[in-house]
């Protein structure tokens, strides 16, 4: 059954209108107090820049169930994500307790990412017998996430805000990260009326380069504080996955059937990941757990969305259904997470959460047999996943 309405303690953030968040400890020109309730929500909008400074600042939106999403202006990070379940407030989702541990985050914690999101072998691809190098920010070997000045590292613009919904917009201009071309992206949260939390993207460029753009979310639906994610069962509707090298590059592309990748029927996810580190499979013990590729379709992205993973915690009871309209998704248990981070909504370092990284397949501009992953100036990039929280 879906999730119902509750009554949520004095220390979560009411918005039965539309709350913004400020960050002191970076800059408060306006002198606005924390979860300071507004009516008017074009005022949001205004709020991203004052007196050339810029603010990290955190939008709420709402459920008619009682789901509560809280977006921020810095790499349009999905920063919170609170579930009501029968008795407990349950945080689905690792964050920063303060915003500004998220200008030096390393994890791409919530973010979104791209240009190019995932890998890129030697940040190097052709197009049209020009040879493009780009930054290679992972150990100085491969571009990673869009390279040092991805997405991720972006201060966005609200350019729409509402009770349940919220855009966001980008300018990446070129030669940034060393892509070619301007990229033109907006990002939008939403709750749906059936309580499906809509995460798009629609993107431009002046050049053609790569792209690919995905959403970095660690989820933990545990209900018990500190508790890791190798309990949770794990599914991906998976018609092939791809095997990765030392770098976590996809090198070989392989039928899941009877192995240690085959997730079309949920598993735990410890279980999974100490057979995947049984030296039965070489390519799969190098990631240290899960970092690997999942082919959803054959290639191309959908018309709609379908199910392509699930997630689910027996101790919360939650399940987590991620549909995408993108042809692969990555999935990263969150094994190099720094045990020294201070996040909360599940366990600090390994394994405390894990991530469903909808996208096209990494190093796709350099893979023979797959339909191009260039975007044209005139054609318009596309990208939706939808999150589906059911409690069982």
């Amino acid at each position: 059954m879906l999730l119902w309405p509750i009554a949520y303690p004095a220390s979560y953030p009411g918005i039965s209108i539309l709350t913004i968040d400020t960050d002191d400890s970076i800059s408060n020109p306006l002198n606005i107090c924390n979860s300071t309730a507004i009516t008017l929500n074009t005022l949001a909008v205004l709020l991203t820049r004052r007196n050339n400074k810029i603010m990290i600042k955190g939008i709420w939106i709402e459920s008619g169930s009682g789901l509560r999403a809280r977006i921020l202006n810095y790499g349009a990070v999905l920063n919170r994500l609170i579930v009501p379940s029968r008795s407990e407030i349950i945080e689905a989702v690792l964050y920063y307790v303060n915003d500004h541990d998220y200008l030096s985050d390393q994890t791409f914690l919530g973010a979104v990412v791209g240009p190019w999101s995932n890998r890129i072998r030697n940040g190097m691809y052709r197009h049209r017998r020009h040879r493009i190098q780009l930054d290679c920010n992972e150990q100085g070997m491969h571009h990673l996430h869009g390279g040092k000045n991805g997405l991720y590292r972006q201060f966005w613009e609200f350019v729409e805000v509402s009770e349940r919904a919220v855009t966001l917009a980008c300018h990446h201009p070129a030669e940034l990260s060393g892509y070619p071309g301007d990229l033109d992206v907006e990002v939008r949260y939403e709750f749906t009326a059936d309580d499906v939390l809509q995460a798009s993207v629609t993107a431009t460029v002046s050049e053609a380069m790569p792209v690919s753009v995905t959403f970095h979310p660690y989820f933990n639906l545990n209900s018990e504080a500190g508790s890791n994610i190798l309990n949770h069962r794990l599914m991906i509707a998976s018609c092939g996955v791809w095997e990765a090298d030392a770098e976590s590059i996809p090198v070989l592309l392989n039928s899941p059937e009877s192995s240690v990748f085959d997730l079309r029927c949920p598993r735990l996810v410890g279980e999974v990941v100490e057979q995947s580190q049984d030296g039965s499979s070489p390519l799969a013990a190098t990631a240290g757990g899960l970092d690997h590729c999942w082919m959803i379709t054959s290639g191309r992205p959908s018309a709609r969305p379908r199910r392509a993973a699930a997630i689910s915690s027996e101790q919360s009871r939650l399940l987590l259904e991620v549909w995408t309209d993108q042809p692969a998704v990555q999935c990263y248990t969150g094994q190099y997470l720094d045990p020294c981070s201070v996040v909360a909504g599940g366990a600090p370092g390994q394994f405390g959460g894990m991530c469903i990284e909808p996208e096209l397949v990494p190093d796709q501009p350099n893979l023979p047999g797959l339909p191009s992953a260039i975007l044209s100036p005139g054609q318009q990039y596309t990208h939706q996943t939808l999150y589906r929280l059911i409690q069982q």
